[in-house]
């Protein structure tokens, strides 16, 4: 059965975008390359706001990447680059990519926070606004 995995992050100024955009591009060939990825599609939003979506084939090929050693790399340093951060997983029926506005839903209602060092507002409400299609670009990555 596929699974799906969202993962929002929101680099907290200006400065911290070049790093984490960095992170962002290497990190997507690298899930790509991961043994069961169906897919994975990066969004970004104004606002320095990030939206990862990947589709697996499994739970244990995504879980083999969530616990890798390139992303956990990544993950340790999100804390401080990020004010906001949260991630949702669930298992569905059909391989296909959910929808943004889906993928939103889903984070929202069953997504859980990361932890970050300077949390804003709606981290700390965990308010998580819609992404913003019409000015968004995304790039897929598979």
């Amino acid at each position: 059965m596929p699974f799906v995995a969202i993962t929002r992050v929101r680099a907290r100024a200006r400065r911290f975008l070049p790093i984490l955009v960095l992170q962002l591009m290497r990190s997507g060939p690298q899930e790509r390359r991961a043994e069961g990825n169906l897919s994975v599609e990066l969004l970004r939003e104004a606002g320095r706001t990030f939206w990862v979506r990947s589709v697996w084939s499994t739970d244990s090929s995504m879980q083999d990447f969530i616990e890798s050693k390139a992303r956990r790399v990544v993950m340790r340093r999100l804390a401080r680059w990020c004010d906001e951060a949260a991630a949702t997983q669930w298992p569905q029926l059909s391989s296909a990519a959910p929808s943004w506005p889906e993928a939103h839903r889903r984070l929202q209602e069953s997504g859980r926070p990361y932890r970050v060092d300077h949390p804003s507002g709606d981290h700390l409400r965990f308010r998580i606004p819609e992404p913003d299609l019409a000015r968004g670009r995304s790039m897929r990555f598979r």
